[in-house]
């Protein structure tokens, strides 16, 4: 039994964040449902907002060979 295709995660193409794509094609689809949020449902477009800087410092820290350790905020408070 062969199984289905598994489909795969469409890029959203972006004028402004498009140039992303190189560095993580998740960076560019959370920057651009941030920008497409903006006006219609702030609340949603800061939640990918937040995701997508989470996202940024992911990538940024294993180029510079840091370890990401996720930790909660108010452990730290």
């Amino acid at each position: 039994m062969d199984q289905p295709p598994v489909p795969q995660r469409s890029v959203i193409s972006s004028i402004n964040f498009g140039f992303l794509a190189i560095h993580d094609p998740l960076l560019v689809r959370l920057a651009a449902q941030a920008e497409s949020y903006v006006f219609t449902d702030p609340e949603t477009s800061l939640f990918k907002l937040r995701s997508w800087v989470g996202g940024a410092a992911k990538v940024e820290g294993q180029k510079r060979g840091t370890r990401y350790v996720a930790t909660k905020i108010g452990a730290k408070l």
